[in-house]
């Protein structure tokens, strides 16, 4: 009887472990989903050209983990929107006063300051500065050496700021550069640190313009002060000792670029860039718009002083359909006719030959003498976010970017990047240091 009352029980034991496992196993794939859609989603973005916004405005908001996870992912592409999009996250919880999670990303922020796109190696330092204060002064030290001025400049702010008083001769190193804009900090600099006062005033006072223009009141002030900073210099270097600057470490570069994929442009009938004459060479991208020039002098520098060993090529973005072409587009041909023209990524509400002819004469008001390709597909750009224009990015002899810019710059500092990096041997010629306003287009002044 015993026996009988077992048997039904045996019979229910087994149904209960399938029911048990079964709710284990549901249990897992919800504590899995997350997860496993976290990297699905993660793949697609470093798989695309350009990482969607909506998509890292979704990182930000992730658990620690997967913030941490996507931004090192991110990073870690060989791809320059993939690694801004890494710093713009970290660059946000900054602006939200997150310093204090910062912290463990310091080997992210310590790389970017050899990337190849100078506005990381800007963030960065901004960023390392926020957290360490006057603890990142070996790397703010290190960049006084950077071929980039704009950098250098930013660097001596931030030394300036944090007091750091062994720079000083390194600092007074500056006053004699050509880029009234670095020297102008560096009298800023010797005045704030020293207390000896050369007549700079502040640079609220002063129009950026009027620093680079002779013949105008800034510029008289602007020199005045510079040479008396250097004649204090002259007499009172010897009692300050001058300290060894850490080395610069090599840039990272990128992967290297196929100029004929990307389906360049020469003219209005849309033959295809040649691209066989710069293969195996290095050479100097320029973006622009008929619409922003500036920048165009400094390409032209390059051209004269080095074009035999690093040839320049000037890209229009002006055929590029988007809201900002638009724009400008109908402010200079006037309103859309019934011709347009069918592109890669969508309608031009003009002819192509209309806006290359615009873009021609508005190059030959200015005296521009390099040849122009038209990036119709936007993917050039894309790829190398030169749409912030101007921008310039230097690429070696397999076409790897070596040095992305963005913003204007001079051609001593293009030439001096394209040196240090070994693409060229010093050229014979030099960039003029003197040039006269007058000699520079518009936009330049």
């Amino acid at each position: 009887m015993a026996e009988a009352d077992t048997k039904p029980s045996a019979t229910k034991n087994p149904v209960s472990r399938r029911v048990v496992i079964l709710l284990f196993v549901l249990a897992g794939l919800v504590w899995l989903r997350d997860p496993v859609e976290f990297h699905i989603r993660l793949h697609k973005q470093l798989a695309a050209e350009v990482p969607d916004d909506a998509y890292i405005e979704t990182v930000f908001d992730l658990p620690p983990g997967q913030f941490s996870a996507a931004v090192h992912a991110l990073w870690e592409s060989p791809k320059i929107p993939h690694r801004q999009a890494a710093m713009r996250l970290l660059a946000l919880k900054v602006a939200l006063n997150q310093v204090n999670e910062l912290p463990p990303f310091r080997p992210l922020l310590v790389a970017a300051l050899v990337d190849c796109d100078s506005g990381l190696r800007e963030n960065a330092l901004n960023l390392l500065v926020r957290i360490d204060g006057a603890a990142a002064a070996p790397h703010l030290l290190t960049h006084l050496q950077d071929s980039d001025n704009h950098i250098r400049t930013i660097t001596m702010w931030h030394l300036r700021h944090l007091r750091v008083t062994n720079a000083l001769p390194h600092i007074a190193e500056q006053l004699r550069d050509p880029d009234p804009h670095l020297a102008y900090e560096s009298v800023q600099w010797l005045q704030r640190i020293t207390g000896i006062e050369h007549g700079m005033r502040s640079k609220f006072m002063t129009r950026n313009s009027e620093l680079a223009a002779d013949k105008t009141a800034g510029h008289n002030h602007f020199q005045l002060a510079r040479q008396s900073a250097i004649s204090w210099w002259t007499h009172a270097q010897s009692g300050y000792p001058v300290i060894e600057l850490p080395k610069l470490r090599p840039t990272r570069r990128s992967a290297p670029l196929n100029l004929v994929s990307f389906d360049l442009i020469q003219s209005d009938d849309r033959s295809k860039l040649d691209c066989s004459t710069l293969e195996k060479r290095p050479l100097l991208l320029y973006f622009f718009t008929a619409w922003n020039t500036f920048g165009m002098f400094g390409a032209q520098q390059v051209h004269e002083v080095a074009g035999d060993q690093l040839p320049v090529l000037a890209v229009s973005l002006d055929a590029i359909v988007n809201e900002h072409n638009l724009t400008h587009l109908e402010q200079q041909l006037g309103p859309p006719g019934s011709h347009s023209d069918s592109l890669a990524i969508g309608t031009l509400p003009y002819p192509l030959t209309q806006v290359t002819g615009m873009v021609e004469q508005s190059l030959q008001r200015i005296g521009f003498q390099l040849p122009v390709a038209y990036d119709v597909t936007g993917k050039l750009t894309r790829t190398l976010q030169a749409g912030e224009i101007p921008a310039y990015v230097l690429l070696d002899a397999e076409h790897r970017v070596v040095r992305r810019f963005a913003g204007t710059r001079r051609g001593e500092t293009l030439v001096k990047t394209a040196i240090e990096a070994g693409l060229i041997t010093n050229p014979a010629a030099t960039v003029p240091s003197d040039v006269n306003a007058a000699d520079r287009p518009a936009s330049e002044r």
